[in-house]
Parts: structure tokens; sequence; C-alpha cells
């Protein structure tokens, strides 16, 4: 049997001289199922036990048929995840329950994403540190569809659903006003959330979305905090299902610090704080003001890239809009035997309805970003400022009067041994003993305190610090995103790669 060399070389002259004088003759490689070598992983439980069959160099040009390179930890060594489950983030509010990215293609689906083993298999990580985000409560807030009050004087509700709790109340903006501040009254050594900000005059639907979103990074942060959310006043706002207003003159709470309300013991906890945790504090605090810089540049930034996409979506609408028109002008071709350019024509209409999935991925792709990626930034930054605003509260509120007040026994003490010498001076030193009793009091009292402020900040420090794993759960949640996306787009223009490539192209047609 004769080589496709010799259809080519009849003589046995097959110099390089030869071969690229008769380059253009060669044959094309064939490449058969082109379409399943696009990241189709191989699935071991279903490999056959057999080895598959040898196929020549003329069969499989490319070596498309090699296997690929085993799994290690769910990863190969090409740099790709194995199929697995997707989770969302618990930043957006999604839970972790496992799920396919939904795909629509014309073609054959391929293999769903992943993200990494540490996300979709719990048992990749230790358990009790996995249960940490499980056991985060979520929080809806919604608009309520219609706006309470008289005439001028509407007012917009937010119906506010708690799904561990199970409770739905309704609520207005100065209900989670008088919130903030009420905790901030009784926690002021504690990471309190940033509200968004009043509005004076009209208000339109973009600001009430913008509003409703930072209520819900607000609330759903009070209700992961592992201290406000067992707060009584925090309990009430998500479960009390009258007016808000009317249980807060019903029982109002008190507004002293979560010190003097509790009146915790020093030797619960005084041994579990760091002996360096001034520098701790230091170190965090200098990166606070760089760090909410750079995240409100990147929140920026993809705020522009969320516009582009948009943007894009829009003129792909008007680009398939106008080829539609185009193909309305160039319908009657001026030769009357003409069937080519009705084919360009239909081809036209084809082109013009995979630009409107592609506008329809892409409006997709900006929304999911919008309330995924972006809201998870947002929160992040956030967290920051209210770190940093929780070192200024410190600073302003932690300060005590230990000092003066034992200057001021030393005073009463003379004053007192003076009087227990005189005669007809027993009120007098019954009263600076009492002074000085209650001084003393007030200064246990004041260390005590200056023990637990510390306390306050080293356990808000480590909940900072363990934020730090919702970042990488960000980017994981925002990687999958895009590859479900790109895998869309890709599907898409596959799919229009057909009835483009049946267009006429011989221009013999067109004669």
């Amino acid at each position: 049997m004769r080589s496709p060399t010799h259809r080519i070389f009849p003589s046995s002259d097959v110099s390089l001289k030869n071969v690229a004088a008769r380059k253009d003759d060669l044959p094309v490689p064939a490449l058969p199922r082109l379409e399943t070598l696009l990241a189709k992983p191989i699935n071991p439980s279903n490999a056959p036990a057999s080895p598959p069959a040898h196929r020549n160099s003329v069969d499989d040009p490319w070596r498309s048929s090699q296997p690929a390179p085993p799994a290690v930890n769910g990863y190969s060594s090409r740099g790709h995840p194995n199929p697995a489950t997707t989770a969302a983030s618990p930043y957006t509010g999604g839970s972790f329950t496992a799920t396919h990215f939904n795909t629509t293609s014309t073609d054959s689906p391929p293999a769903p994403l992943a993200i990494p083993p540490s996300l979709s298999n719990p048992g990749g990580v230790r358990q009790e540190e996995y249960q940490w985000f499980l056991d985060m409560d979520l929080i809806k807030v919604t608009v309520a569809p219609e706006r309470e009050g008289f005439l001028l004087f509407k007012h917009v509700n937010y119906i506010v659903e708690s799904q561990q709790r199970a409770s739905t109340a309704t609520r207005r903006f100065s209900d989670f006003w008088w919130l903030m501040e009420t905790l901030g009254k009784r926690y002021p050594f504690r990471i309190l959330p940033n509200m968004p900000p009043k509005k004076l005059g009209g208000i339109d639907d973009a600001f009430l979305e913008k509003r409703r979103k930072g209520l819900a990074r607000f609330i759903n942060f009070v209700a992961r905090h592992p201290v406000l959310r067992a707060d009584e006043v925090v309990v009430a706002f998500l479960t009390e299902p009258t007016e808000f207003v009317i249980w807060r003159r019903q029982f109002p709470p008190s507004v002293e610090e979560e010190f003097a309300r509790k009146r915790p013991s020093p030797a619960d906890f005084e041994s579990q704080i760091p002996v360096d945790l001034d520098d701790r504090l230091e170190k965090v605090r200098k990166r606070l003001g760089p760090s909410i810089e750079h995240y409100k540049n990147m929140c920026f930034i993809l705020e522009k890239f969320i516009r582009r996409y948009e943007s894009a979506a829009t003129d792909y609408v008007r680009y398939g809009s106008t080829l539609n028109m185009l193909g309305d002008t160039e319908k009657q071709c001026h030769l009357e035997d003409c069937h080519n350019c009705g084919q360009v024509v239909r081809g036209y209409q084809q082109v013009s309805a995979y630009m409107e999935r592609a506008s329809t991925i892409l409006e997709e792709q900006a929304n999911a970003d919008n309330d995924g990626v972006l809201e998870n930034l947002k929160r992040h930054r956030d967290l920051l400022v209210s770190v940093k605003e929780l070192f200024d509260r410190k600073d302003r509120l932690s300060g005590n009067t230990i000092e003066l007040v034992q200057k001021r026994i030393a005073g009463n003490q003379i004053k007192l041994a003076a009087a227990r010498e005189q005669a007809g001076q027993e009120d007098m030193a019954r009263r600076l003993e009492k002074t000085v009793e209650n001084d003393f009091i007030d200064i246990e009292y004041q260390k005590h305190r200056a023990i637990h402020i510390r306390f306050s900040l080293h356990q808000e420090l480590s909940l900072y610090h363990k934020q730090m794993a919702f970042v990488s759960i960000l980017y994981q949640g925002y990687v999958n995103s895009q590859i479900k996306y790109a895998q869309r787009t890709m599907d898409n223009w596959k799919a229009l790669s057909g009835p483009v490539y049946d267009m006429p192209v011989e221009t013999t047609g067109f004669g």
C-alpha cells in the first residue's frame, strides 16, 4: 500500500527542495471530533478497562487521543480543576449547597467546571473550621412593594427575613438607623458596621437599590457577629412582628456599654489576652488607611468593568438590529436567478440572533458581577472602615481617671487621719471613709473595664483576621463566574460557526 506522499511525489525524490516546492499539495490533517477537545476532562470512573485502540499519525495528527495527566488533589498537572460541584459565596448570601453550572448551548454541553476542593468538598479542610461558614445567618432585605404614610409623607418599608430564625419583619430606614446608634452605645469596643447615608428629597429606584444593598450589608454583619447577634435588641429587630417603634417604647433598652451591663470577671478572660496585643493592633492600624483606599479603587474599577459589559450588551443588540435591517435592504438581488444573496441574507439573520444571545450573556454577567464580586468587595471595604472606626472609638472612649482618683484618695486619707484625731469629727470621718471606699471600688471597676476593653479588642482583631477567609471565597466565586460566562460565550459563538460557514464563499456563484 502506498503512503500519502506517493500520491504527491511519484518518484522517489522526496527531498526538502521538492517538499517546499509542492507544499500546497500536502494533505490537510484530519481532526476528527474536534468539538470534543474543548477542555473535556477524563472521568476515571467512566474510562474503559482496556486501553484505547492505537491511532496512527494520519488519524490523529495532533495526538488528541493521548490521555490527560493524572489529577492530584482535585487538580490536573495542567492546572485545570477536575469536574466537581460549586458553592455560592456566603458573602452574597448563597448557601453552600452544591450545584452545577448551567450553560446554554445548542451543541453538546461541556463538562461542568469546578471550584477548588476546599469549598466543593468540606472534608478537604477541618470540619470545625468549615462549620464557621455554615453557622452564619443569612438576612435578606427587600423593598416592600407599597409605601406607607399620607400624601407627601410616604415612607419606604423594608422586609427583613432571617434564614436561621425563620422570621420576617417590616422595618423602616429610621429603625435601622436607631439600631446602629443603639449598638454604638451598647458596644463601643466592638466592630460595628456602617449604614448607607441618609438622603433628603427625591428618592429614585437607583438610590433605593443602593440603599437596600447597604442595609443588607449592615444587618448581615450584625447577624453574623458572635456577640452582636445574641443581643436582645438585635433579636427583637429581626423577630418582632409589630412596628419596631412600638417595641422600643414598650421595652426601652439600656444604653450602658457592654462591661457596665454584664460586669464580667477578669479572671474569666484576662489570661486569653496576648502579651503583644498592642503591637498587633498598631500593625493593623497602620495598614487600614492604605487598604481602604485600595478597596475603594478596586470597587471603582469593577464598576467600570460592569458598565463596559452593559455597554457591549447594548451594542450587540444594536448591531444585530442593524444587520436585520441590512438584510431587508439586500433581500432582493438585482439578478433574478441569484440564490447566493438569499443565503447571505439568511446568514445575516443567524448572526443577528446569536448577537442577541451574546448580549443576554453579557447582561447576565454584568448582573452577576454587580451582585457578586462587587458587593463582596464593598462588604470587605465596609469592614475595613468599621475596624478603623473601632480604633477611633477606642482612643476616644477607653480612657480612665485612675490617677486622678488615686490622688483624691491620698488627700482624703490625710483628712481622714486628722478627723479621727479630733473630737467631734466622727461624722466627717465616716463620710471620708465612705468616700475613700467608693474611690477604691471605682479604681477596681476602671481596671476591670480596661482589661475587658483589651479583651474585646483581641476578640474583634481575631474576627477581623478570620474575615480574610472570605476574601479567598470572594475570588474563588469570581473566577467561577468568569469561567461560566466565558464558557457560555464560547458555546454561543461555536454554535454560530456552523451557519456562518454555510454562507456561500464561491465567487462563481455571484457571477
